[in-house]
């Protein structure tokens, strides 16, 4: 199954958000063997948007295609921001009004406002330089990519 997968989506490295510690806590990505392919997975690649810098079309090309769960996206973004991304979107329902009302610089910013509408609508994202769609993983059928994403792309 999870060799299917990385074949079909031409995957190299799989990811996991990881936290440890209490009084201080540590947190970031880890490389992980596999994923829960029961969950919907977020695949990241180098997009070919015309708004990215060489520079970043560069570290994007160079990091290659990845993947990690929804979860992982979805507790990265908490860990972030301390709140859900419905809650940040309701607070800061344009990047303007993001950018105009907190320390972030454009780029983060720009990450975040695009992240929080992704998490919320599974919609794919460029961002920086590098793409970021949702995809299911059927053991019946193999791979497929979100009904929501079908269904707006239709």
């Amino acid at each position: 199954m999870l060799k299917d997968f990385l074949k079909e989506h031409k995957v190299t490295t799989l990811y996991r958000y990881y936290t440890e510690g209490v009084s201080e806590v540590h947190f970031g990505w880890i490389v992980v063997d596999s994923i829960d392919l029961s969950q919907k997975i977020v695949v990241s690649y180098p997009s070919k948007s015309k708004n990215a810098t060489e520079e970043e079309k560069a570290a994007a090309l160079s990091a290659g295609r990845s993947a990690a769960t929804l979860d992982d996206y979805q507790q990265y973004f908490v860990a972030l921001t301390g709140q859900d991304w419905a809650v940040f979107l309701e607070k800061y329902p344009t990047s303007d009004e993001l950018l105009s009302n907190t320390n972030y610089s454009e780029t983060q910013g720009t990450f975040l406002y695009k992240l929080a509408n992704f998490l919320l609508k599974e919609k794919k994202i460029n961002v920086s330089g590098r793409g970021y769609k949702m995809v299911e993983f059927d053991n019946e059928i193999g791979n497929k990519e979100s009904e929501i994403q079908q269904e707006e792309e239709a």
